[in-house]
């Protein structure tokens, strides 16, 4: 593709926009087509494109969730190239707008610019227009971009950048999804005003939106807080993979900022295609490339010349408990997963029947890995499980208490959770009976001491699991003046053959 150095334009009508109220017209800055070049492409390209139709049909289907438009192309190809060259259908989500605090203007030309990457990729003419729209996942809108042959579709959330430090910008209230992560913000909103998120919900959107992709492989990016990143990455990371619970394909994380320190390792046609797919996105970030130096720069070359992964930093298929059981107790029946784990302290060791924790028995309980509010635990049956009740026994020791939480359901619906007991001894949740398959309790508070948040065991019931027993009566009749022996009886315990009644039975031995 070729741009021209100068454009007296500085608008893009090349898209088609339903089910939104705003302009069709977006601002990309000063490059663009030029005009020769993009009546060249419409008219030698159009026959190379394929209808949604034939696009339908795709080889594999691949998802990506990055934190901006960009991370994808720097840190994940030339994986993501490779595989739609191979025939893939690409759905990529953006959970940040990139909008660095600098307005509407600058994220809007992102978008378009991903759009041009991915056209690059695709091999296909950029000048048919994407079809923009929006959808809804777990409640939220979410605009999309689909390419002119349906094989691509971006997905962008347009949360507020963080900044490098994840202090957010001025412009945008100084949200960031570091701040959501840690808890220092409950909530935060899409630059363009179109929704709002809480940690949970967010995780739930990023959740639905491969639930409706169904891929056969998800990339991520590196979640390691020991990292040497961008903010955005790491945080967008941990949430994407959170949103992964129970998925059972293939997952890869992707290091960042901290990969130009390892050997380049991208060469040849690969990094050709890479650097090109790179450039048709740059054209729309002034902040990436302007006239007034070479593009790619250093810092971005030496970028394009690397791919590393990383370790993932939880599981992703839920662990059956450690014994099999048929009693009341439906969570000793299910598999689990938690958002994180200690080692030696796994999300099993909560459905494991020993209520017991640190300091008493560190190995009996499960242990967040370094986890405060936002941390979660989740059951899943195979079938359905009626219930009524849920037991909560925190971690016992004083310091790590949870004080506030949510109790979410396969249906969606929600019950909210008070402060745990800190003595770990049980807290019991009940509400109307539901039948459910998953029960997903999420932290949304702790103590100001805790460090790694966590349960020595949950239980989860239909009605309560140990009725009160029943008075029983005298062994024979009596009218007399002693009114005891006309009562019923019950003791706190009895030895067999020495049961209460026999304090009622007239025999004084």
């Amino acid at each position: 593709m070729q741009f021209s150095s100068a454009c007296d334009t500085t608008t893009d009508s090349a898209h088609t926009y339903t089910d939104w109220g705003i302009m069709n017209i977006r601002s990309i800055g000063s490059k663009c087509l030029s005009v020769a070049s993009a009546i060249l492409l419409l008219g030698a390209g159009t026959a190379l494109i394929p209808s949604r139709a034939d696009a339908a049909t795709c080889a594999t289907k691949i998802l990506t969730i990055v934190a901006h438009p960009d991370d994808d192309l720097l840190f994940m190809n030339p994986d993501i190239q490779n595989d739609i060259r191979g025939g893939a259908c690409a759905t990529t989500v953006f959970v940040t707008a990139g909008d660095a605090g600098s307005g509407t203007a600058y994220w809007s030309g992102r978008e378009v610019g991903i759009e041009a990457a991915y056209g690059t990729m695709l091999g296909v003419s950029t000048a048919p227009p994407w079809t923009s729209t929006q959808m809804t996942y777990a409640g939220h809108p979410v605009a999309t971009a689909t390419s002119p042959d349906g094989r691509a579709t971006m997905v962008f959330l347009r949360l507020p950048d963080g900044g490098l430090s994840g202090a957010g910008n001025a412009s945008t209230g100084y949200q960031s999804l570091a701040k959501l992560w840690a808890g220092d913000i409950s909530t935060i909103q899409a630059v363009d005003q179109s929704t709002s998120y809480t940690e949970s919900s967010l995780v739930a959107t990023l959740s639905a939106i491969r639930q409706s992709v169904s891929p056969a492989k998800v990339r991520v990016q590196n979640a390691d807080p020991s990292a040497t990143d961008h903010s955005d990455h790491l945080s967008s990371g941990r949430l994407a993979q959170m949103s992964l619970a129970g998925y059972g394909g293939a997952v890869t994380a992707y290091r960042g900022y901290d990969a130009v320190n390892l050997a380049a390792n991208v060469t040849g046609d690969d990094l050709t295609r890479k650097t090109a797919a790179l450039l048709s996105y740059a054209a729309y970030d002034p902040q990436m490339c302007d006239a007034s130096s070479p593009c790619p720069d250093d810092t971005t070359t030496a970028r394009l010349a690397r791919q590393y992964t990383a370790p993932l930093s939880a599981a992703f298929t839920p662990v059956p408990g450690p014994a099999p059981y048929n009693g009341p107790n439906v969570a000793r029946n299910a598999s689990v997963l938690a958002s994180s784990q200690a080692t030696g302290q796994d999300a099993t060791k909560a459905i494991d029947s020993i209520i017991s924790g640190w300091p008493a028995n560190g190995g009996a309980e499960w242990s967040s890995n370094g986890q405060r509010a936002g941390a979660w635990l989740q059951l899943y049956w195979n079938t359905p499980q009626t219930i009524d009740r849920v037991y909560l026994y925190d971690r016992p020791n004083l310091n790590d208490q949870i004080t506030a939480g949510t109790l979410t359901f396969s249906d969606g619906t929600t019950v909210p959770v008070g402060t745990l007991n800190n003595d770990g001894t049980a807290t019991i949740i009940t509400f109307p009976a539901r039948a459910t398959t998953t029960l997903k309790l999420t932290i949304t508070a702790v103590s100001s001491t805790t460090q790694n948040v966590g349960l020595s065991e949950i239980e989860a019931y239909n009605g309560n699991p140990t009725p009160p027993p029943t008075p029983v009566p005298g062994p024979a009749p009596y009218n007399g003046p002693n009114v005891a022996r006309n009562a019923s009886v019950l003791a706190s315990s009895q030895a067999t053959g020495q049961d209460a009644t026999k304090a009622i039975d007239s025999i004084i031995s």
